[in-house]
């Protein structure tokens, strides 16, 4: 179960949730005068289960009034954190207030939360702790998590007793992240374009303290997930390439690049993957908190990287970017008469080999041509123009994230303590992005956003558990409560989603399309025709499933729309307008390597390029090159869904805490409340949902101390010495409230 309700509040009950009703507005419930004049009065309190009726009003205007009026972002929800982004520096509390303290409705706070599942381990009963971290970009989960893991590996050390160095290779991590797994965006200028999932391990030093056993921090553990890879060769208007090819670019000293003149001035040149635009953005507001490439080169060491290796990374980043701008000319092939690719081994494509460490000739003959296995030999087959552009921008995602899934294996190594699993325990910290819907929705969307379909079930399965949980302790759990308060059940979507069937989930139909050999319903599109026919599968398999949102009938040939928990989002698949470089969901889905490219980088004069051979000979297997069971490839959608599926395994498994990140306004400037803006995201999180189940059940709770202290003095001499729930029934009946109209618990009612 999770931590919803573990705790309780002074007003506080534990709150459940059900299932947005999202395809549509919501009005909010009208906040009562008694929970105005008590939210205005103080300012917005600490803790909403405070307020007798919880709803969205109530919730907009307490988060408003402890914003702006109290400079103060976090409020909790019982022990669900509700964490809105300040947009500005504020406040840090002190540490040592927070150890050993027990859970305090009055100061909510990351610590506080990092705490209680510190807390949770020492007693030795509970099992593993984990801390869920969601909101959209730009929303500040980043930021809290790192919060949460700066406490605790404090915590993990305090005593004097831990491994201090340990503790400086964890503060490393972050920084490295963020530079190569973070981009500008017009939402957000430090967005997490990654999800990541950090286990902070500790074990018993030996020694007893009162709340069970002194514990040390002993070591890490990190997983990540989705890297959005696309973003290497191609930007939204306005947005960046990853931090790290800006710091390459823009911040390295030219002494290490650019007087071996390997890369053109960005001041002067417009590298194709790196827009104009971007190379402009460290003189805008709003990125003194992106990391800067000192920052980032000595975490590199501090992770375990040489200064060789460090070299040959920021090296690996100009590669790319040089790769990125080789231009793919027209030749005719005297044999068959065609147009084929032509690339020239000078400018880009030398820049690129060097770099790199490459042979010029064989990087040339890896984007112009590929070999196709026949019966008994094999044939080279000269590539189209559209397909080098399409092996060339292949092989820039396939080096930039082999050369982050190596950075997070070398992570890995560093927060390695040298203890077995079994005898350390873990805190484990979910930075995962949240449910989002943009100006078109591509494949990449559908699973972040069915990674959030499947951990808000397991929100609502935690505080619905939570609620009943509380019905229980306070005596009043009837066998009509257990199903009024059912929890919400997400599986419907899921299976629409990710499902074996029968029908088999919208993701599974993807699959079947990579499986099957594809052409192209044009030239000047270069679209996939087994987009279109992924699309019309569909249509026809999930025809009247309720998770198939309605779409217009004249964007059906292009899109199809999905009834989530937080509303209805809707997915391009084919644009027939797409410009050069563009990819269909099959050609994502698959990721192809560009065939021969990993046996290329173990050609490389470079250390660390040579290296990414392993990484990419596990991609090849991976991927479309080689074949999973059943003959099926194995995709980036087969490959999420499976990690889902086994991050949610070690979830259910922990005792889960969760902290909602709120961004106040789209403008990312301090002091302004967009309500609006606020209530989608209360929505999207499931935190108005959350309260459902209040109005299916008892919606005010107050405590027999709370009411009995609002008595006439009079009444209170009369009646001392009766029963609680005594007084508090008489006092109802005398007002005329009838008896089915509330229930008697053992500390409220």
């Amino acid at each position: 179960m999770g931590w919803f309700g573990g705790k309780k509040a002074a007003n506080g009950a534990s709150n459940g949730a059900a299932r947005a009703e999202a395809a549509a507005p919501q009005s909010p419930p009208q906040i009562s005068r008694e929970d105005k004049a008590k939210v205005d009065a103080a300012g917005g309190v600490p803790d909403m289960t405070a307020l007798e009726n919880l709803g969205e009003w109530s919730m907009l205007r307490n988060l408003e009034l402890r914003l702006i009026g109290k400079s103060e972002p976090y409020t909790l929800v019982s022990t669900v954190l509700v964490a809105v982004n300040p947009l500005k520096e504020t406040a840090k509390p002190d540490f040592k207030s927070f150890v050993d303290a027990s859970w305090d409705p009055t100061r909510p706070h990351p610590n506080q939360l990092a705490e209680l599942a510190y807390q949770r381990l020492q007693g030795g009963r509970a099992p593993d702790q984990s801390l869920v971290v969601s909101g959209e970009s730009g929303a500040g989960k980043t930021e809290t998590s790192k919060i949460v893991v700066r406490y605790l590996t404090q915590r993990g050390t305090a005593s004097g007793a831990g491994d201090t160095q340990l503790a400086k290779r964890i503060s490393a991590v972050s920084p490295v992240l963020e530079s190569f797994g973070n981009a500008a965006t017009m939402r957000n200028h430090n967005s997490s374009r990654f999800g990541r999932f950090v286990k902070l391990l500790f074990a018993p030093s030996g020694k007893k303290v009162v709340g069970g056993d002194d514990l040390l921090l002993a070591g890490g553990a990190l997983e990540t997930y989705l890297l959005e890879k696309s973003r290497v060769v191609r930007q939204g208007s306005g947005e960046r390439n990853f931090h790290a090819f800006h710091m390459t670019l823009d911040e390295r000293p030219s002494r290490q690049l650019g007087d071996r003149k390997l890369l053109l001035d960005p001041s002067k040149h417009a590298h194709r993957s790196m827009p104009p635009y971007g190379q402009q953005m460290r003189a805008k507001a709003g990125l003194e908190h992106v990391p800067e490439y000192k920052a980032c080169d000595g975490a590199l060491e501090a992770i375990g990287f040489d200064s060789a290796t460090k070299a040959a990374a920021w090296d690996l980043l100009g590669g790319i970017v040089s790769l990125a701008d080789v231009v793919i000319k027209v030749k005719t092939d005297q044999a068959s008469q065609e147009d084929v690719a032509d690339v020239p081994l000078d400018g880009a494509c030398a820049r690129a080999a060097k770099l790199l460490g490459w042979d010029v000739s064989a990087l040339s003959q890896i984007l112009c041509e590929r070999t196709v296995k026949m019966r008994s030999e094999e044939v080279t087959v000269k590539r189209t123009p559209g397909e080098a552009a399409g092996a060339r921008d292949a092989a820039c995602r396939w080096l930039y994230g082999a050369l982050f899934e190596k950075l997070v294996v070398q992570c890995n190594d560093a927060l390695d303590g040298g203890l077995a699993a079994k005898s350390t325990r873990f805190v484990g910290i979910l930075d995962i992005f949240g449910y989002e819907t943009l100006e078109e929705n591509g494949l990449e969307t559908l699973l972040i956003n069915y990674a959030n379909e499947s951990l808000q079930q397991l929100f609502c399965d935690a505080i619905f558990a939570a609620e009943l949980q509380l019905y229980e302790d306070e005596g009043i759990l009837t066998e009509e409560d257990a199903k009024a308060l059912a929890p919400p059940d997400s599986t419907a979507t899921l299976q629409f989603l990710a499902g074996k069937g029968p029908p088999p989930g919208i993701l599974r139909l993807l699959d079947a399309q990579c499986a099957t050999g594809g052409t192209t319903t044009g030239k000047k599109t270069g679209q996939d025709e087994r987009d279109s026919r992924f699309l019309g599968e569909v249509a026809r398999v999930h025809k009247g499933n309720n998770s198939l949102a309605n779409t217009k009938p004249k964007d059906r040939r292009y899109m199809f729309h999905v009834q989530h928990y937080a509303g209805v989002a809707g997915y391009t698949v084919v644009d027939d307008s797409a410009k050069e470089g563009h990819e269909g969901w099959v050609v994502t889905n698959l990721d192809q390597v560009p065939e021969g490219l990993a046996k290329l980088a173990l050609t490389s004069t470079v250390a660390l390029v040579k290296g990414l051979e392993a990484v990419g000979q596990r991609a090849a297997n991976e991927s479309g090159n080689r074949r999973g069971s059943m003959g099926k490839p194995k995709t980036v959608a087969s490959r999420f869904a499976a990690s889902m599926s086994e991050l949610t395994k070690v979830l259910e498994a922990t005792d889960c805490g969760f902290c909602r990140c709120i961004k106040p306004t789209p403008k990312m400037v301090p002091n302004e409340f967009d309500g609006p803006y606020v209530a989608e995201q209360l929505r999207a999180l499931g935190l108005v949902a959350a309260t459902e189940v209040l109005r299916v059940g008892l919606p005010h709770r107050v405590e027999y101390a709370s009411l009995l202290n609002t008595l006439p003095a009079e009444a209170k001499r009369v009646l001392a010495g009766e029963p609680n729930d005594i007084v508090v029934s008489c006092t109802l009946s005398a007002f005329d409230v009838p008896a089915s109209h509330f229930r008697l618990g053992k500390t409220r009612v």
